[in-house]
């Protein structure tokens, strides 16, 4: 990838590159993030090139009579892609959020008016270091990450305790939450309880 004419090595010869696609990898797995709601989570999830399993994450519940479960799987053996299995009456009308298939570093739906999300399996509680139970309603966002992307998360990883307490730990490294790269982060927070008015405007500081 070319940034720009300042951040472009000079000294490249025929062959040091390589093309890339850009999607995500099953290698490292992805991240399940819950953002842009009061409650954050965070759960990895393994992704088998072998086996092919598929790892559902999501349920969507569609005013109307439709529901829709997302999952994640690895694909040609190297490539994270999100599958929808759809359920729905044969009168209504399927209006679904997302996108199946392989996608980049990160993959995105949202809540609205049009139903409701709740997870499918447990996710960690990034907040209270408790857990996000299966079921539990999502009234934010849920993203998957490439876990590659995020190589200071490498220690979150292995059963849902050993994740817990490699969380903690990366908590206290930072002294925040795991996810935030940048003082933005940490002020864009704010508006998960409707603003910066929540803490007084003392967020900016």
């Amino acid at each position: 990838q070319l940034w720009g004419a300042t951040g472009c090595p000079t000294d490249l010869r025929p062959g040091d590159c390589a093309c890339s696609d850009g999607l995500a990898r099953c290698d490292a797995g992805v991240f399940v993030s819950i953002s842009k709601q009061p409650a954050l989570g965070l759960l990895h999830i393994p992704l088998s090139a072998e086996t092919g399993e598929r790892r559902a994450f999501l349920r969507f519940h569609q005013n109307g009579g439709c529901s829709v479960e997302y999952s994640v799987e690895c694909i040609r053996g190297t490539v994270a892609s999100v599958t929808m299995q759809h359920h729905c009456h044969p009168s209504a009308i399927p209006n679904f959020h997302g996108r199946e298939g392989p996608f980049n570093a990160t993959w995105e739906v949202c809540s609205d008016m049009a139903g409701q999300m709740s997870l499918v399996q447990p996710v960690l509680d990034q907040v209270w270091d408790t857990q996000l139970a299966a079921g539990s309603r999502i009234d934010g966002c849920i993203q998957l990450l490439d876990a590659a992307q995020w190589p200071e998360l490498q220690d979150i990883r292995g059963s849902l305790q050993q994740q817990a307490q490699a969380m903690k730990e990366r908590k206290q490294e930072v002294g925040g939450c795991p996810l935030f790269r940048s003082a933005w982060n940490r002020t864009g927070r704010a508006f998960d309880f409707g603003g910066l008015d929540w803490c007084g405007g003392g967020c900016e500081s």
